[in-house]
């Protein structure tokens, strides 16, 4: 460095116009630059491009200085004068990409990058360039085009396949990118870093199986250590497994990773469990989830899951685990009535039901639970309770037919039958039995409602014809009993017991035509009831009727029931009473 401070110093002294004679400018502005003084190089070149306009040397010159020192648009200037003044040099033109490029500035790149391929197509730095810029500018077909080029040129080249893939998946272009991929594991697999690069490439076409294939191989090879650590493999692994959908193996993997990242562990334990959600697997869902719930919230779950596979003894001892808010959450309680429901244990029933309607639940779910508690209370004896909650219901889903039904039969059992008998008759479509019940109904109101309700219960009882169903002639029993029509109930008796040998139908048979007198039928019937031999009647009659000691009707009371169808314009049925 010293030498060149002499040199220059002794160069300085020397006049300019000798300098020019023996052209000692260049090498006063390279000892110039040498000794750090940039600033007076740069004279010195613009002065010789000055004195010497065709020579290229200065400028090429100042471009490098220029550059070093920041200015580069003066840069870019000296660098077009020499593009322009040699067209032919495609450094130049190479390092104008070049400039560009660490600039990102790629529309330029672009542009440099198609000068510099008119000269030499088939240069690796041009359609690298150009394909990159393309990229950055979105111009996806252009860089495409780009990269199937370079691979044509460079097939063995592992960086230009692997930009070639990158660009085809961009543009979703798969059946193209696995085909490069067969190439390319063909061409490179031998070297375990490229080929793990290729199996994630699988990965990203779509082909999930086939990166685990290439990854397990690698992994029985051991050719994964150095490349990738264990941790990662893992979880890649537990990923790809999950995409496959293999729950228990991804479970497997995730497991393995909990060892290799024990910081990570709740992580993955919670990972572990909602992915085996996943599975239609009930048994191994409640398996992950039985030795690896540890909140409230998962130990609900757990009983859930329980209770789908029907183990209800434990579902129900891990519900009793549930603790702290979750205890008190809707899924639980709705768990508890399930339960509750199980063992009929109505008080923790209508707890839960209470506990249910002080949420904020739409109409149609309080209206469900109002019913649901009406139901209960009304199987517990508490009719005006029960009541009371059928018309909750009715007043948010007033359309609701169970909850109409239920409404009718209590005010029938309560003894109100004019609301009873309105309730009855808007229930559509009317259950058969609700058509005696309407019946019967407007028969008590008594009044104008009276002869309407003796048409409908007189309706049912022709009903009861010996062709008639089952549960037909039941409901013509109801009404004959109804109506106090003893020959008519006796007949459809006889039907239900010769036609349907109904058991109930033959005893209320014999036991009415005990009381009639006619013993002989009676006995017929009580034996069809007791096939082979008995001692006597009377042991018969004891057996199936423990009151059959009492006295029969005397004259008086049969007289009494024959009146009592006389004040009804019965005659048919009176005759049948009268002694």
């Amino acid at each position: 460095m010293e030498a060149f401070a002499k040199a220059l110093a002794t160069t300085a002294a020397i006049p300019d116009a000798v300098k020019s004679e023996h052209n000692l400018w260049p090498s006063m502005a390279d000892a110039c630059t040498r000794t750090g003084n940039k600033a007076r190089a740069i004279q010195i070149w613009k002065g010789q491009a000055v004195r010497n306009p065709a020579d290229p040397a200065p400028h090429e010159n100042l471009f490098w200085l220029l550059r070093e020192t920041g200015a580069l648009a003066a840069a870019e200037e000296q660098l077009a004068w020499l593009i322009e003044h040699q067209p032919g040099e495609l450094r130049h033109i190479e390092t104008a990409v070049q400039l560009a490029s660490e600039s990102n500035l790629h529309e330029k790149v672009l542009a440099w990058s198609e000068r510099g391929l008119k000269l030499a197509p088939d240069s690796r730095h041009f359609l690298d360039a150009l394909a990159h810029a393309a990229g950055a500018l979105e111009k996806w077909e252009l860089a495409l085009e780009t990269r199937r080029k370079l691979r044509r040129l460079v097939p063995g080249d592992y960086s230009v396949a692997n930009d070639l893939l990158g660009t085809l998946l961009h543009l979703k272009k798969e059946p193209e990118a696995i085909a490069l991929l067969e190439e390319m594991w063909t061409a490179f697999s031998k070297d375990p870093a490229r080929a793990l690069e290729i199996g994630r490439a699988w990965g990203w076409c779509g082909k999930p199986g086939k990166e685990l294939e290439v990854l397990l191989a690698m992994e029985n090879k051991g050719q994964l250590a150095g490349l990738a650590p264990a941790s990662e493999v893992q979880a890649r692994k537990a990923a790809l497994y999950e995409q496959l959908q293999d729950i228990p193996a991804a479970s497997g993997a995730i497991e393995a990773l909990m060892e290799l990242k024990p910081a990570q562990k709740e992580v993955h334990r919670r990972h572990l469990l909602e992915i085996a959600m996943w599975t239609q697997d009930l048994a191994f869902k409640i398996r992950q989830y039985a030795r690896l719930a540890r909140e409230p919230q998962e130990i609900l779950r757990l009983a859930e899951l329980r209770l789908e596979a029907q183990d209800f003894a434990t579902a129900e001892a891990d519900l009793a685990r549930v603790s702290g808010p979750v205890a008190d959450s809707t899924r639980a309680w709705e768990l508890r009535l399930q339960f509750a429901y199980r063992k009929n244990d109505t008080a923790t029933i209508l707890a839960g039901i209470e506990r249910r309607l002080r949420e904020n639940l739409p109409a149609s779910r309080r209206a469900g639970y109002h019913l649901d508690r009406a139901y209960i209370l009304q199987d517990r004896g508490q009719r005006e309770e029960a009541l009371a909650a059928v018309q909750s219901s009715l007043a948010l889903r007033p359309g609701h037919l169970p909850a109409k039904r239920l409404a009718a039969h209590l005010n029938y059992n309560a003894g109100r039958y004019g609301e009873a008998a309105r309730l009855f008759a808007a229930c559509e479509p009317l259950a058969p039995a609700d058509r005696y019940l309407l019946g019967a109904s407007l028969l008590k109101q008594g009044g104008a409602s009276a002869a309407e309700g003796r048409r409908q219960l007189s309706d049912l009882m022709r009903a009861g014809t010996p062709e008639a169903r089952h549960d037909d002639l039941l409901l013509a029993i109801n009404a004959a009993e109804a109506l106090e029509d003893r020959p008519g109930l006796l007949r459809i008796l006889e039907t239900l017991a010769t036609r349907h040998q109904d058991r109930e139908a033959k005893l209320r048979l014999a036991r009415l035509l005990f009381d009639d007198g006619q013993e002989q039928r009676a006995e017929t019937c009580y034996r069809s009831l007791a096939p082979g031999p008995e001692p006597d009647f009377l042991a018969l009659l004891k057996a199936f009727d423990p009151d059959a000691a009492r006295p029969r009707m005397n004259t008086e009371e049969r007289l009494a029931q024959a009146y009592r169808h006389l004040d009804h314009g019965d005659w048919a049925g009176a005759m049948a009473w009268l002694p």
